[in-house]
């Protein structure tokens, strides 16, 4: 089983980008990206810089970050661990670290809207969480907003954003 977490881009109006990162293959963790160029018909496979430690159940947000970052890793499970950590892809298509996360979660939800990243649920090792937090995506720092979630507590599910124009 492969489980992977990917990621449709719009960087430029004439141009459509994929982005894949992490999940796991035969019970290993992976860190491998890879950027699909549909206008190109190519792809480009990262090897280099600062990728993000092989991981799955994190969630992966297109955004329009401070300095040309587009694409943000939130969170997930590397071997034996529940991550903070936040890594941030640039035009350029190379990975660095911009943040940290308030709570360590995976199979959590993460939505952009304006000029924040917003995670809720998932769960933090066997613990299910009920927090929501809010990343900023011009000071690259996060802060808890939402304590309890109304209706309980939530690992796994799904969330959509979109505009009411």
């Amino acid at each position: 089983m492969f489980l992977l977490s990917i990621l449709f881009i719009k960087i430029q109006a004439e141009n459509c980008y994929a982005v894949a990162t992490g999940g796991r293959e035969a019970g290993h963790y992976s860190n491998a990206t890879q950027i699909v160029d549909f206008a190109r018909n190519s792809h480009v496979v990262k090897k280099g810089g600062d990728l993000p430690e092989a991981r799955a159940g994190h969630t992966i947000v297109a955004a329009d970050g401070s300095g040309g970052k587009v694409a943000f890793v939130l969170g997930g499970r590397s071997v034996g661990q529940t991550r903070t950590d936040i890594f941030c892809l640039g035009t350029n298509y190379e990975w660095s670290t911009c943040g940290e996360l308030v709570d360590a979660r995976e199979g959590h939800v993460s939505i952009n809207y304006g000029r924040s990243i917003f995670s809720c649920g998932g769960q933090h090792n066997s613990k299910v969480l009920s927090s929501c937090e809010k990343f900023d995506l011009d000071t690259f720092a996060s802060r808890p907003i939402l304590t309890t979630l109304r209706k309980g507590r939530r690992s796994g599910a799904s969330v959509v954003s979109g505009s009411k124009e």
